[in-house]
């Protein structure tokens, strides 16, 4: 008996305040919504849909789209230029690490490499020769100072001499397959300086960089997650791991960047540069109240619901959190097991007769 008598106090503050916020009358009646509930006892129940008022998670999921890359991709970059004379890979070839691609001429650097390397083998055995006279009282300070100087200018050139040597001879930076290779890339072309001779990617196991927007780039952690879907992989869809957030947005899109990480289960369909879609799991949080956002309605600076009290409409006032999609977080004004009228609202006053579908709860609401 408390109860109702409670229940019904509430309702009659709800149909003053709807009353006097709206000038005290109903826009097309011109009765005031006091007078409507009054008089609602001879309708016929009005037909709406209805949910139960439940707690949930206000985002499940975060689902996004980008590019996949290989977890490893890296450029064969030349370090020298001269006319190619060999080359040894072609686009798909798998290569390993410090494998040679291609050669280009190295008739100059080898002999460079090979003077260099006769100046040094002797400012080392002049510098031994003269440690071995200074030991002795034969040699003074500065003599010994000169030979020390004159081996180490001996090893820079010949270390330099054998570098560009080296050079000559562009290798693999890391193992996997070659993705892209220079149209100049052939046998009797010059290699200038600074070309990208090729593009290694090593695709055993690929990333996904996704962007998340600033509402929910915080329900996102590293380690969670994400369900990736490529339309070229006959398998079951891979489950990929958070490997990376951005600390800050792009400033040309205000999106936040995300690094997905997994195993390629299909090494001979899919490739860098396809396109896939990732659902990420959320971060876990306390379950709230969840409505759907288009049942809340607004007067003033109120915000309301109706409610189905048995059969009746009685309008509840609400303190509403966070809104994503069409799911708002109620901070207060609702309780779980309540019946919330989510069709038909703007044909609804408070106390009108209505007959309700439940067709779900609304923590579950997508």
């Amino acid at each position: 008996m408390k109860s109702a008598a409670l229940l019904g106090s509430v309702f009659a503050i709800l149909v003053l305040f709807f009353s006097c916020s709206a000038g005290g009358s109903d826009g097309e009646s011109g009765a005031t919504w006091e007078e409507n509930a009054e008089r609602n006892a001879d309708k016929q129940p009005l037909a709406v849909e209805a949910v139960e008022i439940s707690r949930g998670k206000l985002i499940e999921s975060i689902k996004t789209s980008g590019v996949i890359s290989g977890i490893n991709e890296a450029y064969v970059v030349s370090e020298t230029q001269g006319i190619i004379t060999e080359v040894d890979f072609k686009l798909g070839d798998a290569v390993e690490k410090g494998q040679i691609l291609l050669q280009v001429d190295d008739t100059i650097p080898s002999l460079n490499a090979e003077q260099a390397k006769q100046a040094y083998e002797t400012a080392k055995i002049n510098l031994e020769a003269t440690e071995r006279l200074y030991n002795e009282g034969n040699s003074s300070r500065a003599q010994l100072a000169q030979a020390q100087s004159n081996y180490n200018g001996a090893k820079a050139n010949y270390e330099r001499a054998a570098k560009a040597l080296e050079d000559c001879y562009l290798k693999a930076p890391i193992s996997g397959l070659v993705a892209q290779k220079d149209s100049s890339i052939a046998v009797g072309n010059y290699l200038s300086l600074n070309t990208r001779a090729a593009r290694i990617v090593d695709i055993r196991s690929l990333k996904l960089e996704v962007p998340v927007g600033a509402g929910e780039v915080g329900l996102i952690e590293e380690g969670a997650e994400a369900v990736v879907d490529i339309p070229n992989c006959p398998k079951e869809n891979p489950t990929a791991t958070v490997e990376a957030i951005a600390a800050g947005s792009d400033p040309a899109t205000g999106s936040y960047t995300v690094v997905l990480t997994w195993k390629n289960n299909c090494p001979d369909t899919v490739r860098s540069g396809m396109s896939a879609t990732a659902e990420i799991e959320t971060r876990e949080e306390e379950p709230v109240i969840i409505i759907p956002t288009s049942a809340v309605m607004q007067r003033q600076e109120e915000k309301y619901v109706f409610i189905d009290d048995e059969g009746t409409v009685t309008p509840v006032v609400i303190r509403i959190g966070r809104s994503i999609g069409n799911k708002t977080e109620v901070k207060s004004g609702l309780s779980e097991g309540q019946v919330l009228i989510i069709s038909a609202l703007t044909n609804l006053s408070p106390g009108d007769p209505v007959d309700s579908t439940l067709i779900g709860k609304s923590g579950n609401w997508k």
